[in-house]
């Protein structure tokens, strides 16, 4: 639809469109069923978010500690010691703490060999501050497990 509008001071009249309102009406069907996928999405993520911390110490810690009792009796062989609790508590003590600094370190010796790869999926500085960045946490976070256990009087076997 078109008007003409007089403007006051001139002869010439000025052209104005109105263009038509478009309704568009929702499928309730269809709002539903993307108001219940989207609502499963988040449920799911937050689950996911919330039970992955625990699930990967749980599995670190199962780690550390088979490998532990695989290599405590060599250790103890190695050492020419007896297999009493005491020397086995005090080895698999140094042993684990070991293989978490090991844990901690090994990622970034790798991230530093990756520069001699020719064709790099990230930039090698990047992949290095990343490394770094979480080397530091992890050893942040691993002092204050050893800090907080020997502020409250826990026992070696206890805190591994």
């Amino acid at each position: 639809m078109t008007l003409m509008a007089p403007i006051a001071d001139t002869d010439t009249t000025k052209i104005i469109e109105t263009l038509p309102t478009v309704t568009q009406s929702i499928n309730p069907l269809a709002f539903v069923v993307g108001s219940i996928i989207v609502i499963t999405v988040i449920a799911v993520t937050i689950f996911v978010i919330i039970k992955m911390p625990s699930t990967i110490a749980k599995t670190g810690q199962k780690l550390v500690h088979k490998s532990s009792e695989s290599i405590l009796p060599i250790a103890l062989r190695i050492q020419k010691k007896k297999e009493t609790k005491k020397n086995k508590i005090k080895l698999n003590f140094s042993l684990i703490l070991i293989i978490k600094i090991l844990i901690i370190i090994i990622p970034i010796i790798l991230t530093f060999t990756s520069q001699f790869i020719k064709d790099q999926t990230f930039d090698f500085d990047i992949a290095m501050y990343v490394s770094v960045f979480l080397l530091c946490l992890s050893s942040i976070f691993f002092c204050i497990q050893y800090v907080f256990a020997r502020l409250f009087a826990i026992d070696k076997q206890n805190i591994l």
